[in-house]
This record gives structure tokens, C-alpha cells and sequence, in this order.
């Protein structure tokens, strides 16, 4: 299957940009019964999937299997450089980075430039209905951040072994955030303000040092009503062997509308 190993001068960020497009290519069967095209028949589903804290571009290519679920699963997955940022607009917070000089809004790039980016070169579905964020630690924290903030934007969530909150974050004071960014960049303040949500897949591993966290989390979302999907995975930590098995997971429970949901591998 192709993967594109590309990179591209960002007009939000004001530099370039490492991103990995893996599209679905022609599968053995396909070979077997003479198919001879790379022209898809229509555009593709696409998840949008973050990398954690020390990782990059290439972390879910490294550790995991994910070239071999984009061609499973008839799905373009999209992974992308967003360094230890948070997926977020570092602007608004206190920093030592002059923004004027080194902008660092991920939360526009995720938003607005990169789905725009990924639509004008690919062969991707500009539906809500197919598009998907996803991510683990530090990316399932951008991840929840801007699904459940965008239900116009996202169908559906995936977070593995996120990172739940700001409050134990390296961003500062919690108490001195403002209480616009706190509903900005607080999942469950989040949750709080929308009347709807995109449909959420929630997982980590019931020997994660974040397990506090995560079992807080998976309490309010609870205590909030919100309807999801969790999977609390014993004998797991912090670790690519639990992400990689979750993604899996997560593709096969997908809500799929798209013309290749049938032909898509469908296990879990």
C-alpha cells in the first residue's frame, strides 16, 4: 500500500510540517480476481491519529501496525509531527516562546490547515460522517480535545491511555488558567457545554501510572451521561503493545456510512 512520507510549509505554523499519509492500495484479493487500477472508487474515510508525548510522524509507523490497518480497514490514516505541544494554541498560555516569532497553534492546524492540506492532495472524504481523530497519551488528549469540540467536524473519538486533564500538565498553574481556556482545553468542561458529542471509543490499561486519572475520567464521563465505548484492558501499562491491539480495536468498532465499510475488515 502507498504510504507518503511528505511535508509541507505550514501558513499557520510558518514552517514545515512532517506528515505521513497512509491510503489504501490494492489488497491481495483484489490482485487475485485482476484488478488493475490505483484509481480508487470513491474518496476514502480518514482518521486524523496523534502521537504522544517524544514522538512524531512516525511513532504509529514504528511501533504499531497501522500501514497494515489503513489497507484492512479501506481507510486513509493520516499521522503528523506535532512535536510535545499538546495539540493546542501554546499562545494563549504563559510561555517563554515569543509567539510573534515561533507561532505554536496546533489547535488551528489540527482544526483548519492539515484536513484542508490532506483533502487537496488525497483522494479523502470531506464528510463528517468519515472523518475520525484518534491518538494515545498526549495525542488521546488532542484527540478528546477536538472531537468532542467539534461534533460538526469528528464522527467519532478514539483515545487510548490519554491524558485526561491540564491539572497535573507542565503547562503552568491549573488555577491561574482562565476559565476560557479552561473550556477550551478541558475535556470534561468540554463535555459540559455541548448538547452533542461524537461517538467515543475510551481505553487504557488497568496498570497505566495514569490509571488515577483515567478512572476519574471514566467516572465523570458517567456522571455526565455521556454515552461511550470503554475498555479497560488488565495487565496493561503505558505502552505501544496495549496501543497497537486498541487501534485495531478502534477501526473495527468504528460507525461507518462510507462505500467500503463492507469490504473493510470488521473484527475485533
Amino acid at each position: 500500500m502507498p504510504v507518503f512520507r511528505t511535508s509541507f510549509v505550514s501558513y499557520v505554523l510558518r514552517r514545515s510540517v512532517d506528515v505521513n499519509i497512509m491510503v489504501p492500495g490494492l489488497t491481495p484479493d483484489e490482485i487475485s480476481r485482476g484488478v488493475r487500477t490505483h484509481r480508487p472508487k470513491a474518496k476514502y474515510p480518514v482518521l486524523y491519529l496523534l502521537h504522544g508525548y517524544w514522538g512524531n510522524q512516525d511513532s504509529w509507523l514504528n511501533y504499531s501496525s497501522v500501514a497494515r490497518y489503513a489497507e484492512e480497514y479501506s481507510m486513509v490514516i493520516v499521522t503528523m509531527a506535532g512535536e510535545n505541544n499538546s495539540y493546542i494554541d501554546l499562545g494563549e498560555f504563559e510561555t517563554r516562546i515569543s509567539e510573534k516569532l515561533f507561532p505554536v497553534d496546533y489547535y488551528d492546524f489540527i482544526e483548519t490547515e492539515l484536513p484542508q492540506f490532506v483533502r487537496s492532495y488525497f483522494p479523502v472524504s470531506s464528510r463528517m460522517d468519515d472523518t475520525y481523530i484518534a491518538g494515545l497519551s498526549m495525542g488521546g488528549y488532542g484527540a478528546l480535545i477536538h472531537g468532542l469540540a467539534h461534533p460538526n467536524k469528528f464522527r467519532a473519538v478514539g483515545a487510548f491511555s490519554p491524558v485526561t486533564t491540564l491539572r497535573q500538565g507542565r503547562l503552568g498553574e491549573y488555577e491561574s488558567f482562565s476559565p476560557t481556556m479552561k473550556a477550551k482545553y478541558e475535556p470534561v468542561e468540554i463535555i459540559r457545554r455541548r448538547e452533542t458529542l461524537p461517538a467515543l471509543y475510551y481505553s487504557y490499561g488497568d496498570l497505566d501510572y495514569l490509571l488515577p486519572l483515567q478512572d476519574w475520567f471514566e467516572g465523570e464521563l458517567n456522571r455526565l451521561g455521556v454515552v461511550h465505548t470503554c475498555s479497560r484492558r488488565s495487565g496493561f501499562r503505558h505502552e505501544w503493545r496495549l496501543w497497537d491491539q486498541e487501534l485495531d480495536r478502534f477501526l473495527a468498532w468504528l460507525p461507518r456510512s462510507d462505500v467500503y465499510k463492507d469490504v473493510a475488515k470488521r473484527q475485533v
